[in-house]
């Protein structure tokens, strides 16, 4: 059975899209001869620029011979081309993330991003 949540994502800066980088905890939904789909292991944000909020599905589903069969047959795409960001730009952005992260850490006494939500 695929695990579903619908998101709001309102518009934000790049600095904020990348403050607020994130693993799943997704491993948690896990069941004996199976494990769910998702991107456990990838640190992901939204960058929304757009001026009216946008809602997103997320789906996940359980790994084995129907999901890849379902790829399969409808043509997945592999190849995404990703925008090149002015260097400066990324630079300073990360710059200020990265501020945010250390007084983020300072105020609670620990990395927040580090604790995994729970079942």
């Amino acid at each position: 059975m695929p695990w579903r949540a619908i998101i709001e994502l309102q518009s934000n800066s790049y600095v904020d899209a990348l403050y607020n980088s994130h693993l799943d905890d997704n491993n948690r939904l896990n069941h004996e001869g199976g494990w769910v789909v998702g991107s456990e292991r990838t640190w992901h944000s939204v960058w929304h620029t757009g001026d009216e909020p946008r809602y997103c599905l997320i789906t996940s589903y359980e790994s084995g011979p129907d999901l890849e069969k379902w790829i399969f047959e409808n043509d997945a795409v592999t190849d995404v081309v990703v925008p090149e960001l002015d260097p400066d730009f990324a630079a300073e952005q990360e710059a200020q993330a990265q501020a945010r992260r250390e007084a983020r850490t300072a105020r609670y006494g620990y990395e927040p991003t580090t604790v995994m939500s729970e079942a």
